[in-house]
């Protein structure tokens, strides 16, 4: 069985994904649950996390009712502002309730290189770590400096890096130098998502997993589709299928813990809600 770890859902007339516009039209109408059933028909998915995609709380109150209406949406990642003078109680408020798993910021693509290791950000993050939610890091190559700079300083943080930071192969040896530094760091964790709206090529992917592979070791590796954005590069079946050719090299205990076992741990997910 396995955790997608990365899944949207939207409905367009909610008005408040500003960054989805008919200009990608293969993923420019609603995505709601059934949808997302039909995508893993076949497939041994057994739960989702669904990451907000909108910057605001209404996106994250809605996505956290999709859950409570939908016992295979496992957890939800949402939306608060970590640099707001409330920070603080907003999350503690925020993680009341148990469905809500962790908390991404979207600025990062027009952020600079240190992000979140600004002094910004030190509230809102030592609030996550205070309620043991998980911070999910919508990094770009260029941010994983500043983002080994938070994992230093707040140890007992969760990060999970969302879809390996986005390497091309124009980044991916700067890419490959920075993420050296995730070696000891072990309250960061590598999403294996969103490869192919990077490349088309499989063994520029391959490169990539088994890189990741070297830095952080398949306990510290989660399995993530990207639905629906993947839609515009692959279908759901062609990633699943590339994934598991691209994890052969390992073990099935290795593999069991990339497409289950981290995403277990790392959400606090029971046994009823990973079988």
């Amino acid at each position: 069985m396995a955790i997608d770890t990365h899944v949207h859902l939207w409905r367009l007339d909610r008005g408040d994904y500003d960054w989805l516009t008919p200009a990608r039209p293969r993923i420019h109408r609603d995505f709601l649950p059934g949808d997302m059933w039909a995508a893993q028909e076949d497939l041994p998915i057994s739960g989702v996390i669904a990451v907000q995609a909108a910057p605001t709380w209404a996106e994250t109150d809605w996505l956290l009712e999709q859950a409570a209406a939908h016992p295979r949406i496992v957890g939800v990642t949402g939306w608060a502002d970590l640099t707001a003078p409330d920070a603080r109680d907003v999350i503690t408020e925020m993680a009341r309730n148990p469905r809500l798993k962790g908390l991404r910021p979207m600025e990062a693509i027009a952020a600079g290189p240190e992000w979140l290791s600004t002094e910004a950000y030190a509230d809102g993050l030592a609030a996550l770590a205070e309620t043991d939610l998980v911070l999910e890091a919508l990094a770009l190559p260029h941010h994983l400096r500043g983002v080994a700079a938070v994992a230093e300083c707040h140890i007992d943080l969760p990060i999970i890096i969302n879809h390996a930071a986005k390497p091309t192969p124009a980044t991916v040896e700067a890419w490959r130098q920075d993420l050296a530094a995730f070696t000891d760091l072990p309250n960061v964790i590598c999403k294996m998502s969103g490869f192919t709206a990077q490349s088309r090529d499989d063994a520029f992917h391959q490169h990539v997993w088994d890189m990741v592979y070297g830095v952080f070791g398949p306990d510290r590796m989660m399995w993530g589709s990207d639905f629906p954005v993947l839609q515009e590069t692959s279908t759901y079946q062609a990633w699943f299928d590339l994934s598991e050719r691209l994890a052969i090299g390992m073990s099935q205990d290795e593999r069991d813990q990339v497409f289950l076992g981290t995403a277990a741990r790392c959400y606090g997910l029971n046994e009823e809600q990973t079988t």
